[in-house]
């Protein structure tokens, strides 16, 4: 937050200072960048690892799978509509002025020419080293989940070997990710800075604001449609009550929004889950934990909206097919997110390069980024609960028969 504030003071009275500094911005665009590819391989796999053996994992492994995959693709159509709808940014007038990969984006490349064929064809790749190179980030993330497949379906003596390599590559992963958060305040300096100088020198600073305020509003009204409305309905539609389940999940909802992070909340919201809404422990002890790192609601309407956003300022019209190439990625990618805080930062450059959109861009929703944070894993974790509680009903669980309390 004060990265965001001296940023922009700073572009607006430290004009001489802002060139200098242009460097730091660019800096943690390419760090962010360079994670990419290994979090998404990495991530993807552990996740599938992370469900067991395909034969044991039976009945309750596949509800959960149907559940997650099914309410984030809802999430990201509820994100694409409304952003078509009101249409934040639009004739937002930036240029970009950094292009840190200018590869990536092939799959939308192509896709302006071949359509929604060619964007389909883009998730199987020819060679996956390639599309590695050239920021193929679906047929990356089609890979990751076939090999994940594959291992779960290896009977080898060294199988479970690389599962726990897997597991202490992600951790890897996730510490990397960590240490990049530190630089963010230096990044985050430095591109609200260059963001305000060039709009303060075409004295825009207002219409800045009201792009950005239009953005907010749009991905609260993403969050909270999807929050009070999509999981209340299928709540209801499985005989739960959301009320009462809201009442018992406080606790860990709460936590949530204040540490912005569903993988810190985990330890909370299972304990709700049993304690307070009645959900047994297998299906809690199940459900929830992969959840936390496979269910990213807010996340995945959050991703959406801000892609389009960032299209919509630099005035670039995406069609179609990049829109269903943004609502794959944004599926997936959510689901590959950690659960940590400025995580989704991370999977926001995937997004824009499977569009081809520059990664700079991501200096429009960094200035409200961490509210927003706050607010989309709070909806991650109520997604989280929503989906235990339908599921241990549907295995018998007699959920929420004390009201929650």
């Amino acid at each position: 937050m004060l990265s965001i504030l001296f940023g922009a003071l700073g572009g607006v009275f430290l004009p001489e200072l802002v060139p200098s500094i242009k460097i730091l911005g660019e800096i943690f665009l390419r760090l962010l960048m360079m994670l990419i590819v290994p979090v998404v391989v990495v991530s993807m796999i552990s996740g599938i690892l992370n469900l067991g053996d395909t034969e044991s994992l039976g009945r309750l492994g596949l509800k959960a799978i149907v559940y997650y995959t099914a309410t984030t693709a809802i999430a990201v159509l509820t994100g694409l509509i409304l952003v078509n709808i009101i249409e934040p940014g639009k004739s937002g007038g930036l240029v970009a002025a950094v292009n840190i990969i200018p590869e990536v984006g092939q799959v939308a490349q192509v896709a302006g020419h071949g359509g929604l064929t060619e964007v389909i064809k883009g998730i199987f790749p020819k060679n996956i080293f390639e599309a590695a190179s050239k920021g193929n980030i679906l047929g990356l993330i089609f890979f990751s989940i076939f090999l994940g497949l594959a291992i779960l379906n290896t009977q080898h003596k060294v199988t479970h070997t690389v599962r726990e390599l897997v597991d202490c590559l992600f951790g890897a992963i996730i510490w990397m990710v960590d240490k990049v958060m530190y630089v963010a305040p230096f990044g985050i300096f430095s591109l609200v800075a260059n963001l305000t100088l060039e709009f303060y020198n075409d004295d825009r600073l207002v219409e800045l604001g009201t792009h950005i305020g239009s953005y907010t509003v749009t991905v609260l009204c993403g969050l909270f449609f999807h929050g009070v409305i999509s999981l209340s309905l299928l709540a209801l539609v499985f005989k739960v009550n959301p009320l009462k389940l809201f009442k018992a999940l406080f606790p860990a909802i709460s936590t949530s929004f204040s540490t912005a992070s569903s993988s810190m909340t985990l330890p909370i919201t299972i304990d709700c889950l049993e304690k307070r809404a009645g959900v047994s422990n297998k299906v809690a002890g199940f459900v929830a934990p992969l959840g936390a790192t496979a269910n990213m609601d807010g996340t995945a309407i959050y991703e959406a909206i801000a892609a389009i956003f960032i299209a919509n300022m630099y005035g670039v019209d995406l069609t179609f097919p990049q829109q269903f190439a943004i609502f794959i990625t944004a599926t997936f990618s959510a689901i590959g997110a950690a659960g940590i805080p400025g995580a989704g930062l991370v999977m926001m450059t995937m997004v824009l390069g499977v569009v081809n959109l520059p990664l700079e861009g991501i200096q429009l929703i960094v200035v409200v980024d961490r509210v927003l944070d706050m607010v989309r894993t709070s909806v991650n974790v109520w997604g989280d609960s929503v989906g235990s509680a339908i599921i241990a009903v549907s295995e018998g669980d007699k959920v929420l028969e004390d009201d929650g309390t």
